[in-house]
């Protein structure tokens, strides 16, 4: 496409300004030029589907000794900028806003919504990614939450509820599937990009840190709370826990509820018949936990429906 290839140039064109003023040799400009000339062949042909081709190619290249450096800040440059801003910015939905946002990235439609809350009537906006890949899904991620704790910052401290001197929400972040995003080390190690994971982790465990002073407010959902940042989850001061089967994941209640409740949670009801979960910590008016039974959406009760006599599903 036209645009894009114009985007591209002009890109590869700002790496090689930005890298003349740091190059120490004649040698360095000419590796740095060789490695932008090869990006932009390999992006010509349809080759970088994904941050996994971008580094295939870079393995490919022959070396060059005291040189890697050179080409290898040359493709960074690339994947931090060009690639998510141009290319996989422009490969998902950012719902409902996409439709009035269409020559923006993702970050520019983020960002407007976040400065500008006057302009759109609209208070949640969802970031669908399903037809990603797992690192790519996990740039997203990063960007998102530097984003949002950069515009907290920006705020200032919240001011503190008169009745429970808690910060005044600003801002929510939810994650679901959480543990392709903050997965805990030694557990789960979801992509193929270790550099991606650990950033994407990273920036996500310093905003449920530092993020409610800023009125920064995050819930993380997940089916296996084992695979799931210990640190993240040591700073949720809620718990909802629907049935849970798995030992591992039961012994992560350990750090809400006495040992005694741990059974509880094997025997819940499941939804659509009886849904049930346990709650526990300062959204409960409880001081211990509770069983609490919810409602479904209308749109997914019936989704599981009766057995037949037989016991075959209908």
């Amino acid at each position: 496409q036209p645009e894009t290839e114009k985007a591209l140039g002009n890109y590869l064109e700002y790496i090689g300004d930005l890298n003349n003023e740091d190059r120490q040799s004649v040698l360095q400009y000419q590796v740095g030029d060789e490695a932008i000339n090869r990006i932009r062949r390999w992006h010509a042909k349809g080759e970088f589907k994904s941050r996994w081709h971008v580094w295939f190619r870079y393995d490919q290249l022959p070396a060059r000794a005291g040189l890697d450096k050179e080409t290898k800040r040359v493709f960074e440059d690339f994947l931090e900028r060009w690639y998510v801003e141009e290319h996989i910015g422009k490969a998902f939905s950012v719902l409902p806003l996409a439709d009035e946002n269409e020559d923006n990235t993702f970050l520019q439609i983020i960002n407007n919504w976040l400065e500008n809350p006057d302009v759109s009537d609209e208070n949640v906006v969802i970031i669908k990614m399903n037809m990603l890949g797992v690192p790519e899904q996990q740039e997203i991620a990063y960007q998102i939450s530097e984003l949002v704790y950069r515009y907290g910052i920006s705020c200032g401290q919240t001011e503190l509820d008169v009745d429970s001197r808690d910060p005044i929400a600003r801002i929510g972040l939810i994650l679901e599937e959480a543990q392709i995003f903050i997965s805990q080390s030694g557990q789960f190690s979801p992509g193929e990009d270790k550099a991606v994971r650990d950033k994407c982790r990273s920036s996500i465990t310093n905003l449920a840190l530092g993020g409610r002073k800023y009125g920064i407010g995050l819930v993380v959902v997940s089916q296996r709370s084992a695979f799931v940042s210990k640190g993240v989850l040591s700073q949720c001061n809620t718990l909802f826990a629907l049935r849970t089967v798995n030992e591992n994941d039961k012994s992560v209640l350990l750090d809400f509820v006495d040992r005694s409740y741990l059974s509880t949670v094997t025997y819940l009801g499941n939804p659509p018949h009886r849904p049930e979960a346990i709650l526990m910590g300062e959204a409960s008016p409880s001081k211990i936990p509770v069983i609490i039974r919810y409602d479904l959406p209308l749109e997914f009760q019936g989704v599981v429906r009766e057995p037949n006599a037989d016991n075959t599903p209908t």
